[in-house]
This record gives structure tokens, sequence and C-alpha cells, in this order.
């Protein structure tokens, strides 16, 4: 399930997903944070993700699954159900940070590849 609104930047949707654990007497579960392409929901043609945790987003970051090597589109969080992201920008030209509340009481921070089209103006102030 999609928990929360997803967020639209630049090519790519950003959404949270939840899944409940399978007691229903139980509380909590897990989500997974997915970055696709906004035009056709496929894996983006880049890593969305550090996904070995390095601080750079680079073909180190591909995963081989069945054979073949790819992008991963999402990742699991390992602070239970996610909220909706805050997004950081870090000056980089290539990254930027989405930080998580999770339902442990914890923060959990994903550092993400960044389309700079994403970092276009979002709104103005008019002076008069």
């Amino acid at each position: 399930r999609i928990n929360v609104e997803p967020i639209l930047r630049g090519n790519r949707i950003i959404f949270v997903t939840l899944t409940p654990l399978t007691d229903p007497c139980s509380s909590g579960g897990s989500s997974w944070i997915m970055e696709v392409s906004s035009d056709s929901g496929s894996r983006l043609k880049e890593s969305p993700f550090d996904v070995n945790g390095d601080g750079i987003i680079d073909d180190l970051d591909i995963v081989s699954f069945g054979g073949d090597d790819s992008f991963v589109s999402g990742v699991r969080s390992k602070e239970g159900i996610l909220s909706s992201p805050g997004i950081l920008n870090t000056g980089s030209d290539n990254k930027e940070l989405k930080l998580f509340n999770g339902s442990t009481n914890n923060m959990e921070t994903i550092t993400e590849s960044v389309n700079e089209s994403q970092r276009d103006r979002q709104s103005w102030r008019q002076l008069r």
C-alpha cells in the first residue's frame, strides 16, 4: 500500500509503501522508499539510491539479481513505517537527502541521486 502522498520531482515519482505485520492484533510494519520514472513507472536509468552506503551514487550501487545487473527502484526502511520525506538539498551536483520519521521514533536519512531539473525554482514571491 501507499500510505503517503507521492512526490513528483522532475522525471521521478517518490513514494513510501506500507506493509503491515501479518498478525492483525499487532501494530507496526515496514516501509519501502521507492523512486521510479514518472513517464512509465519503470526503474530509472541511473541509481536513485546510495545502495552500498559509501556516500557516492555510482555504478557500484548496481545490484545483481537472477544474473542481471540493474539499479534498484526501492530500499527497505530500517525504521519501521515511514512518513512522507523532507527533502534536503546537499549543494552537491548529483545528490540530495530524504529525511523520514519512522514508527520506531527514529529518523531515517537516505542519500539519493538528483536530476538537476528537480532543483529548478518551485515558487516565487512577487514584489510590488
